[in-house]
């Protein structure tokens, strides 16, 4: 999502790129509460944001793409149209303290002002997916099947419900990249998959095909989803976005 554009209390002479997580109980909140969060910690911190117009203005942030409430995220990226050119340690010692307990401060960069809203650049997305042993009868290996036999399929479709009703996505074409990774007490299956305004894979619809094909009960949902990292495409490759 993406502040008002325009006039602005201000013009922008930076724009400070925050790194953020969204972990805990922070990952039930939606995206919504995450942009009234991150506003009012950089009101507490004293930053000179710039401000949208209007009756009620609002500092000036883009945000990258929204999660689903109750996915994990290392990699909540924050641009803030700022008045002047702080230091980027400095913008992180005014919000020391000003977060809350989830959203953390994982880095801070200094960008000038009118480049693009991360919304806009980001074309794919990592994360990590685990399943309960447990709830897998046949172990990991199930999982690792299920994978190899979705990454060698042409076609895994899915329901989407949308304003014109329910459609079907081909999801085969937006997962680049699919494996089962060690993980403790848990099958953790690492994922690699569109994102952005060019087309999405939903992590969840990932996983339920994994499930689906690894023959788990419906009731075994995975334990934890968690985004690692987003990533521009510049000449045909991927990297992340920085």
């Amino acid at each position: 999502m993406e502040g008002a554009k325009g006039s602005s209390s201000g013009r922008p002479r930076a724009v400070a790129r925050l790194r953020l997580t969204k972990t805990g109980h922070a990952r039930f909140m939606s995206h919504l509460d995450l942009i009234r969060t991150v506003e009012r910690a950089i009101r507490r911190a004293g930053l000179p944001v710039a401000l949208t117009e209007g009756f009620h203005p609002h500092p000036r942030m883009s945000f990258s793409p929204a999660l689903p409430v109750g996915v994990e995220s290392e990699c909540e990226i924050v641009d803030v149209d700022l008045r002047a050119s702080p230091g980027a340690d400095d913008v992180a010692r005014s919000l020391e303290g000003v977060l809350p307990p989830g959203i953390d401060l994982v880095s801070c960069v200094m960008l000038p002002p009118g480049g693009p809203a991360p919304d806009s650049v980001v074309r794919a997305a990592s994360y990590e997916v685990d399943f309960r042993l447990d709830d897998i009868g046949g172990g990991p290996e199930a999982i690792e099947g299920a994978i190899r036999g979705l990454v060698q399929a042409d076609t895994v479709l899915v329901s989407r419900v949308t304003p014109k009703g329910v459609r079907e996505l081909n999801l085969r074409p937006l997962v680049y990249d699919l494996r089962l990774e060690p993980g403790d007490g848990v099958a953790c299956v690492y994922m690699l998959v569109a994102a952005g305004r060019g087309g999405h894979a939903r992590p969840h619809d990932v996983a339920r095909a994994i499930a689906m094909r690894a023959g788990l009960p419906p009731e075994a949902r995975p334990a934890r989803i968690a985004r690692k990292e987003l990533y521009v495409e510049r000449d045909g490759r991927l990297y992340p976005l920085s």
